[in-house]
């Protein structure tokens, strides 16, 4: 009979040998709202994505832009960057709402994204986030 100890070890060892397998799976970093920066989000650009919503939707999609605006401070106002992650989603009628962004690599915490452009197949969603720097 296999101990828990015995199986902690066959599953990391078969994690080792796989590389990127398990390991990526149980492994993927969660990164929350607050920790969202330009240097996160330019590594998504392109990659498949899972969006979850909080009710247990799987929606596959693929990040096709992201954008960074820094603004400089000026008196009475603070220095801001502002963040654009577009997402195009497999279902083009995907409704706006809250999701979670997974990829092979990370994990966002829960984003609002709204729809953006023409329905149909040019249709995308996007979550804007701001920073005070």
């Amino acid at each position: 009979m296999m101990t828990r100890r015995n199986f902690v070890g066959a599953l990391a060892a078969l994690t080792a040998m796989a590389g990127t397998g398990i390991g990526t799976l149980l492994m993927r970093p969660k990164v929350a709202v607050k920790e969202i920066g330009p240097e996160v989000l330019t590594t998504l650009e392109g990659q498949a994505v899972m969006l979850r919503s909080p009710a247990g939707a799987h929606l596959p999609a693929t990040v096709t832009g992201v954008r960074t605006l820094r603004t400089r401070s000026v008196p009475g106002a603070p220095a801001t960057v502002q963040m654009s992650l577009l997402v195009k989603a497999r279902d083009p009628e995907t409704k706006a709402g809250l999701y979670r962004l997974e990829s092979d690599d990370l994990v966002l915490d829960t984003l609002h994204f709204m729809p953006v452009g023409r329905s149909g197949n040019e249709r995308r969603l996007e979550a804007a986030i701001t920073r005070i720097v």
